[in-house]
């Protein structure tokens, strides 16, 4: 192959003299809407496929007329319940609005520590129990070292 073959077969068409159109076909709008359609339909089956909402897939996707239009009538009736109570509970919430004031309360000297009990549950033999509380209590009250 030769260098005037190469820059022939790498010509375009108006350097070899075929006619080219001037401005390409444009597509109408029929056309437009059926790729798009289409598009959407294949986003709609993907969205199918991956739901969570129960009984949708069966709507669309059902094996007979019949349970696609009892599993439409099934989701309706769902779908329609659950709007009318959030409605209710939103109607309820509004009639009724709620006021909260916070204010502290102190003396002059502060507040002071709670009581605190803490209570054991181990179990434990009430005659060694009953030696180590009088124990206790003889050390408490008769203490024999000094700080």
């Amino acid at each position: 192959m030769e260098l005037s073959d190469a820059i022939v077969a790498n010509a375009s068409p108006q350097d070899q003299g075929e006619a080219v159109p001037a401005v390409q076909p444009r597509k109408g709008p029929l056309t437009i809407l059926k790729s798009r359609l289409k598009r959407g339909q294949h986003h709609f089956n993907k969205w199918l496929d991956n739901t969570s909402i129960h009984g949708v897939v069966h709507i669309f996707k059902g094996k007979s007329r019949l349970r696609r239009i009892l599993w439409l009538l099934v989701f309706l009736f769902a779908s329609i319940t659950c709007a009318g109570i959030i409605i209710f509970y939103i109607i309820l919430w509004a009639k009724d609005p709620t006021s909260t004031s916070i204010s502290f309360i102190s003396d002059d000297e502060g507040q002071s520590f709670p009581a605190i009990t803490v209570c054991n549950l181990n179990a434990v033999k009430k005659d060694y129990a009953d030696q180590n509380v009088v124990d206790l209590l003889n050390n408490y009250a008769n203490p024999t070292s000094g700080f």
